[in-house]
């Protein structure tokens, strides 16, 4: 198996007893909250001369990430109001800022939502097997300094399993889905770009007629399959020469490896799913995690606890932030039977089928699909608390509305006595020890006063009221990266830590 990182399963309400009360986190108690507080600002000045080389140029969307992921969960930063209309209960509930890849909290929910969705509206009633296919460690340190690459690396997989199954169906024409994820992490957060990929256990032909894969089949060919696509596409890139495929092609044991999973029934829908979530898994268990206030010391354990690594506070960051994907990238790939034009074709074909009602002259618009239509009913499932049920009288909530203008968050936050804006410190590298005036003179650095109070001043003397944060900020338009310089030098041996 991989050594990509794991997540703890997540108790299900099936496994409890009695319903919960929902309670809205606090964010400010997360470790990796904390450290990002004290370190962001010092981890974005020092990057160039201290991480560039290892993960490559600065990235501004990293820099929005880390903002956003400061305002998660943070009423002083906007939320919704929450109201029973039975006895008149009412709660705010925090924004979550979608930092995907490096917010635990929110990449959670969206595995959660894609484990869900994708059983439902993509794979069909087959057996399904989950793929893990990796690189060897010399090659890994390509796809850490340069995200991009991580596409190339996903359709290698594609190519590599169509090929495959081609070879064992004996037929060209018969097509499989696979659903792909590109991770660029592993247990530890490491630097380790590797494929999950959830296929069809067969193939497809023209007519939806499926042809399963005949048993015994060798996973010999389907890693070298692998290994051809993967040096091709990183020849046609421009990122390997033909000398280093050479040298890497005489070692006894390759580095490349293809892992498959049991069989998925068909009708095995909660097996799908879990596999489907796996997929998608965060970077980081926070459960893994723990931070020392004081000196900044990161600690972090692996999976099965065997294994517990020490971090300096800027290089675990670093570490962390490197899987932050580029903004509009693509996590998740569908190939062959389940590509989105696949689809779309088949459920246009489905549509056309079916004759519209008489009386109707257009279509109704398809409903959205369940798993996206309700956050509420999901941390019901996960935690047994729904958000939507009111702790009191036990009536359906309903929201009132979303509040960004600040006059109107400080209004509301100081009456219902939430509002409790923390002074930040001066950054670590300005504090003088021992020092009792740094207490005291917090805004004498600059930059150091919290932000919160700069916008409330503008509100107040602005005629408009201020609309709030866009979480989705822009990304700043990047200039082009230089030629990877990472591979001009190779070993000449066989390394014993290819694996």
């Amino acid at each position: 198996m991989s050594s990509g990182a794991h997540t703890i399963p997540l108790p299900l309400a099936s496994q409890t007893t009695s319903p919960a009360v929902y309670c809205s986190r606090n964010p400010r108690l997360s470790p990796l909250f904390r450290l990002v507080e004290d370190y962001a600002e010092e981890y974005e000045r020092g990057y160039e001369e201290r991480f560039a080389h290892e993960f490559g140029p600065w990235r501004p969307h990293v820099g929005d990430v880390l903002a956003r992921f400061l305002a998660c969960g943070d009423l002083h930063h906007g939320f919704a109001r929450v109201h029973c209309d039975t006895c008149g209960h009412e709660y705010l509930l925090a924004f979550s800022c979608k930092a995907y890849c490096f917010c635990p909290s929110c990449h959670q929910k969206r595995a959660l939502l894609f484990g869900e969705w994708l059983d439902a509206e993509v794979l069909g009633p087959v057996i399904h097997r989950q793929y893990v296919m990796t690189i060897p460690k010399v090659l890994r340190g390509l796809f850490r300094r340069e995200p991009r690459l991580l596409g190339l690396l996903g359709q290698a997989a594609w190519l590599a399993i169509k090929a495959f199954f081609s070879d064992a169906l004996a037929d060209k024409a018969l097509v499989p889905g696979a659903v792909m994820v590109v991770q660029s992490y592993g247990d530890m957060v490491n630097a380790n770009a590797h494929v999950h990929a959830l296929v069809t256990e067969g193939a497809f032909a023209a007519d939806g007629t499926f042809k399963p894969l005949p048993l015994g089949t060798d996973l010999g060919l389907l890693t070298e399959l692998f290994r051809h696509y993967v040096f091709r596409a990183l020849r046609e890139a421009r990122r390997i020469s033909d000398t280093t495929i050479q040298r890497l092609l005489s070692w006894t044991h390759s580095g490349f490896g293809c892992h498959r999973g049991n069989h998925l029934q068909a009708e095995d829908f909660a097996g799908r799913q879990q596999v489907a979530r796996y997929l998608l898994h965060p970077p980081l268990s926070l459960e893994r995690m723990t931070y020392d206030d004081e000196t900044g010391e990161v600690t972090y354990r692996s999976h099965r606890q065997h294994r517990l690594e020490k971090f300096d506070p800027l290089d675990w960051l670093a570490r962390v932030a490197s899987h932050i994907p580029e903004k509009g990238s693509q996590m998740v790939r569908y190939f062959g039977a389940y590509s989105n034009k696949t689809r779309g074709m088949r459920k246009k074909a489905e549509s056309l089928e079916q004759p519209l009602p008489p009386s109707a002259e257009l279509p109704e618009p398809r409903a959205p699909p369940a798993a996206r239509k309700s956050w509420a009913r999901l941390l019901a499932a996960v935690w047994n608390a729904d958000p939507l049920e009111c702790p009191r009288c036990g009536s359906p909530l309903r929201i009132l509305g979303a509040i960004y203008d600040p006059v109107v968050i400080h209004k509301i936050l100081r009456h219902l006595g939430k509002w409790n804006v923390p002074v930040r410190a001066p950054p670590r590298n300005l504090r003088r020890d021992n020092d009792p005036s740094d207490v005291e003179d917090v805004f004498a650095y600059p930059g150091a006063a919290d932000c919160w109070s700069d916008e409330w001043a503008r509100a107040q003397k602005s005629e408009q009221p201020w609309q709030g944060a866009n979480l989705d900020v822009t990304e700043p338009v990047a200039g082009e990266e230089a030629p990877d310089p990472y591979l001009d030098t190779w070993p000449d041996a066989d390394p014993d830590w290819v694996d």
